[in-house]
């Protein structure tokens, strides 16, 4: 099962990072930005949506395979979806098509996909 914990110490109302864990391992982070004020205007404007303040939008998952045996190709689709899941459930408001993974390993940052797809 998969846990996405509480805002990190040091995060501010504008942006949050919060922790992934896994059967009690962590695997790896989430950053959150938030819309602002002045933001939401602009987004209406150009995207379309509905949007309010306060909500979460261009959420960073990012697992990290360097630091643990757990890498995007190991969680598979499932897992993936499940991951997308619980970040829904933890933050509400947000979109799938807002949530975009990414692989944290040696050679860098690798992109997985967006939520959406999951």
């Amino acid at each position: 099962m998969i846990q996405i914990s509480d805002p990190r110490e040091g995060s501010s109302g504008l942006r949050s990072t919060h922790d992934i864990v896994s059967e009690g391992e962590r695997i790896g982070y989430v950053n959150v930005s938030y819309v602002q004020a002045d933001e939401v205007k602009a987004y209406r404007k150009y995207t379309k949506r509905k949007i309010s303040v306060g909500q979460p939008y261009g959420v960073q998952v990012v697992i990290d395979a360097t630091k643990g045996k757990v890498n995007a190709q190991t969680l598979g689709k499932e897992g993936l979806h499940a991951l997308v899941a619980a970040l829904k459930e933890k933050l509400n408001g947000l979109e799938e098509k807002d949530i975009f993974i990414l692989e944290l390993n040696s050679q860098g940052k690798k992109i997985v996909g967006r939520g959406s797809e999951f």
